[in-house]
């Protein structure tokens, strides 16, 4: 038959298992997890200020590390540093100001930019050439120098583009003049005292200043070879190696005339006493008397078998004399152009004359380094004045006749006694 059926009243609860006893093992120590960092939300738009040389500054984020921002000092040298930030600029950052076009971006400094200025100038080369070729290159070196440094320092009075110039200039000279061959080193001898200098003297008037010329004669194309002052010094002669004789009017500053005749260089030129005449001599070994009133030649003379050197007049208008490169010297008759007398004595060609004021005593200087005294009167010298190691170029004679004065090839003046016989 069929089963029984189930009791539908309270079902009866099934049997629970007993639990066995398990001794429970220890559970392993849980390592310490470091406390996440706390997230803050940044302004919208804030640059990154993360210390990844490859983030994109530009790139806008809600949420950023708060670690202290990396100072750029010491961050990848590729960085941009001109980048625009929003956010406030790094007070620890040295980089160039950008509103300084000129600025290196990629020099970084820690320390404050150089206070505005010139760089210090280098030591001057000494001057120990002749030609100053070393010297020069030396100082141009110095002022390029000197201009680069000046360029690496910000300055606002910048000379550089003038010592640029000036270094410029002096390699220019420098390499103007010719290279001396070389030569072994010279030892330089020990630096002596200074000694003082005495600057050469010059014609100064009583306030110190140099006196300038009161009028100036132009006129001649050739060497002004001699000038003479009329007897009143309202006129004057010259002589000249282009051959002519000019008489002046000094105090216009003109010419009166121009006495042309002469085949050579003229020596000498003198006015005579009564202002009548002007006696030339000349290379071509010929006298010329010309009057002044006319403007035209008397007569000439020729007696000198070489160039006549000197000329002049005695004060009472009778005598010429006259000396040549001949060794001789002539006294003349002034009025007719004869010869009166030759006086012989000097080895030498004879380059200067003088006369006293009385006519008594004539001096003379000589190629032979010697000055005689003669009587214009006599053939005979009265002294031979020998001192000089060269030739005399310059004689004079006091007015009474007493006292000579020579110069010489030697660099010296000599005064003699002419009386005595002595210097």
């Amino acid at each position: 038959g069929a089963p029984p059926s189930p009791d539908l009243g309270a079902p009866t609860p099934p049997p629970q298992p007993t639990p066995m006893a398990v001794e429970p093992s220890p559970a392993p120590s849980p390592e310490p997890i470091a406390e996440p960092l706390p997230i803050v939300s940044a302004p919208e738009g804030t640059g990154s200020t993360s210390a990844n040389p490859f983030s994109d500054p530009f790139a806008a984020t809600s949420e950023r590390s708060t670690l202290p921002s990396t100072p750029v000092d010491d961050m990848d040298p590729f960085a941009n540093p001109f980048a625009v930030s929003a956010s406030e600029p790094t007070p620890s950052s040295t980089l160039p100001s950008s509103s300084d076009p000129f600025a290196d971006p990629f020099q970084v400094s820690a320390s404050p930019p150089p206070k505005a200025g010139k760089a210090p100038p280098l030591p001057v080369a000494p001057r120990i050439d002749d030609d100053n070729t070393t010297f020069l290159a030396a100082e141009a070196e110095r002022l390029f120098a000197e201009t680069e440094a000046i360029l690496s320092t910000p300055t606002d009075e910048d000379n550089s583009d003038f010592l640029m110039a000036q270094a410029e200039k002096l390699l220019a000279e420098t390499e103007s003049l010719a290279a001396p061959a070389p030569s072994p080193p010279i030892a330089m001898p020990a630096a002596s005292p200074p000694t003082s200098v005495v600057p050469p003297v010059r014609a100064t008037s009583d306030v110190g200043e140099a006196i300038a010329p009161q009028h100036v004669l132009e006129g001649h194309s050739a060497n002004v070879t001699a000038v003479n002052f009329s007897p009143d010094g309202q006129f004057l002669v010259s002589s000249s190696g282009d051959g002519t004789i000019k008489l002046w009017q000094w105090s216009a500053e003109r010419a009166l005339n121009t006495f042309t005749g002469h085949e050579q260089w003229v020596s000498s030129a003198v006015i005579t006493a009564d202002g009548r005449f002007v006696v030339s001599g000349s290379f071509d070994e010929t006298i010329r008397i010309w009057e002044i009133a006319i403007g035209e030649e008397i007569f000439a003379t020729v007696g000198h078998k070489q160039g006549v050197t000197a000329v002049l007049t005695s004060s009472d208008g009778k005598l010429m004399v006259s000396s040549g490169r001949d060794q001789t010297i002539k006294v003349w008759d002034l009025e007719n152009g004869w010869e009166l007398r030759t006086l012989s004595g000097h080895t030498g060609s004879v380059s200067s004359l003088a006369m006293s004021a009385d006519d008594k005593t004539l001096i003379s200087g000589s190629d032979d380094a010697s000055v005689m005294v003669w009587e214009p009167t006599s053939e005979k010298s009265r002294h031979t004045l020998r001192g000089h190691a060269q030739r005399i170029y310059t004689v004079a004679v006091s007015a009474n006749g007493k006292l000579a004065a020579s110069g010489s090839g030697d660099k010296t003046i000599k005064i003699w006694n002419v009386q005595a016989g002595k210097a």
